[in-house]
């Protein structure tokens, strides 16, 4: 056997355990890069697409909080709470972060973020590829492409920081895709004055004003829960579930977490539950409406609760 066949097989064979080791590496690397995020600080400008137009973000990051400043809008996030000013009606809103885990709400660490804001990648389907990305920002990049359920996905990852600096990713139905690009980006420690909401004259939102405009906007009555002891209202969202219209109302209860739905026809428990870990429901009618309690509780509290509430 001459030595050029042994050479052929050891090259097949060095090339399989290189994309087998890039494959297993990609994983890693996205997990990474939403880990980076509680630890990085940086200032850069990006462009993401939102419902297909392209909208200039200026960001700010501090192992963790982030501020991003949009033309009519400005987010703060810290730890534990997200402030939403709206220069057009010069109004500020602050909303709770609800944590996932043992208090429940289902709702991940933080209330769904603007697109990009907090890129998270759609679940990967299939193998993974990781080769020399192009250089976004003016930092060199690792590309991994996989496949997701919406299809192909590409994510370009600083080399150097393991901060994801390019994004194009489909999405499930009736979301935005993942489509985002810093065009800059410096690394180093920002002033944590511009994480403190501070803007003068602004009326200040409440989650009780939005109920009253959420209510609007879906067509449906308020039926809710009074804001006292442990209990307190700390989030209202206009949902679409089971093709029907919802008013969700979310309540911090002691350390534990309440939703209360108010819609129309029948609503699937099971579609509900994705909103509450090991927790208990309620369901009743008031006329032609449809309420669904459920929470982390147990069911004798819950129960209780469905005896509070109120049209």
């Amino acid at each position: 056997m001459t030595p050029l066949t042994l050479v052929r097989p050891l090259a097949v064979a060095a090339f399989a355990l290189v994309v087998i080791a890039a494959r297993a590496q990609a994983p890693n690397l996205l997990q990474r890069a939403q880990d980076v995020l509680q630890k990085l600080s940086f200032s850069g400008t990006r462009i993401t697409m939102v419902k297909g137009k392209p909208l200039t973000e200026r960001v700010f990051f501090s192992r963790g909080r982030r501020r991003i400043e949009r033309e009519n809008s400005v987010v703060i996030e810290t730890l534990r709470e997200r402030f939403l000013y709206e220069r057009n009606t010069n109004t500020l809103r602050r909303m709770e972060l609800i944590r996932r885990g043992g208090n429940g709400g289902g709702q991940g660490s933080r209330p769904k973020p603007l697109v990009g804001g907090n890129p998270k990648p759609p679940k990967p389907k299939g193998d993974f590829a990781e080769i020399v990305g192009d250089s976004v920002a003016g930092r060199p990049t690792r590309l991994i492409v996989t496949k997701t359920m919406g299809g192909e996905a590409r994510y370009w990852i600083d080399q150097d920081t393991g901060m994801m600096l390019k994004a194009q990713a489909p999405a499930p139905t009736g979301r935005d895709p993942l489509d985002f690009e810093f065009t800059q980006i410096t690394y180093g420690e920002q002033p944590d004055g511009l994480f403190v909401p501070n803007f003068p004259g602004a009326k200040f939102v409440d989650p009780r004003t939005d109920l009253v405009k959420v209510s609007r906007e879906v067509g449906l009555p308020i039926f809710t829960l009074s804001d006292e002891g442990d209990l307190k209202l700390v989030r209202v969202e206009n949902r679409n579930i089971d093709g029907r219209k919802v008013l969700h109302q979310t309540f911090r209860y002691g350390s534990k977490i309440v939703s209360l739905f108010v819609t129309t026809g029948s609503v699937s428990v099971d579609t509900l539950s994705k909103f509450v870990k090991n927790g208990s429901v309620e369901t009743w009618q008031s006329g032609e409406y449809t309420l669904v309690l459920l929470g982390n509780v147990s069911s004798q509290e819950l129960l209780a609760l469905k005896g509070k509430v109120r049209s």
